[in-house]
């Protein structure tokens, strides 16, 4: 996505399918939600399992840091390969948790329901 000349967010994905037409953003929320999904598609082309959560992270970002991933696929893969580090770190921390009902419960937060 890059920032038109009025302050709009137009997205814009190199060497990719661009999405169906969408009406501009009007409003920031609009743009935040735009920018969001993008971002996950591009993310669950890396990472599929952790897709949600590594958006989720990515998101934390400021919108410039945000902007610089979805156009540059060299950048935002290198965010995702950090922030699956950063997982692999953290998620075995929340195994440890004292009883076996609440690790089940964080790992089906964090994994995507299956498709039948």
């Amino acid at each position: 996505m890059r920032r038109g000349s009025s302050s709009q967010v137009v997205p814009v994905i190199l060497g990719r399918d661009l999405p169906p037409f969408r009406p501009i953003p009007k409003t920031p929320e609009e743009e935040r939600q735009i920018m969001s999904k993008v971002l996950f598609l591009l993310v669950v082309e890396l990472e599929r399992v952790l897709a949600p959560k590594i958006t989720g992270m990515l998101l934390e970002l400021d919108e410039d840091s945000i902007l610089d991933l979805i156009a540059s696929p060299e950048a935002l893969k290198e965010a995702v390969k950090e922030a699956t580090k950063v997982l692999a770190d953290w998620i075995p921390q929340q195994l440890k948790l004292e009883k076996k009902e609440a690790a089940c419960k964080f790992l089906a937060s964090i994994l995507p329901e299956p498709k039948l």
